[in-house]
């Protein structure tokens, strides 16, 4: 996930919160990156979890065909 600032900035990069499950009843008490990176940008203060590890399983694009 990333947020990005008005200006086009980059201001978070990484997982959305940090419990890698996708279980919702294991997510009761996680700390949520993202939201607390919104409300930062929203109070016009500096971000200040910039990067989270992610987890899950990575997008995968297919191989380019010439045509």
């Amino acid at each position: 996930m990333r947020v990005i600032d008005p200006q086009g900035r980059i201001v978070f990069e990484g997982g959305i919160d940090d419990r890698p499950t996708n279980r919702p009843e294991d997510l009761d008490g996680a700390t949520n990156f993202v939201r607390a990176a919104l409300t930062d940008m929203e109070a016009g203060r500096p971000v200040q979890t910039r990067f989270a590890q992610p987890y899950g399983c990575s997008i995968k694009y297919p191989e380019t065909v010439e045509g």
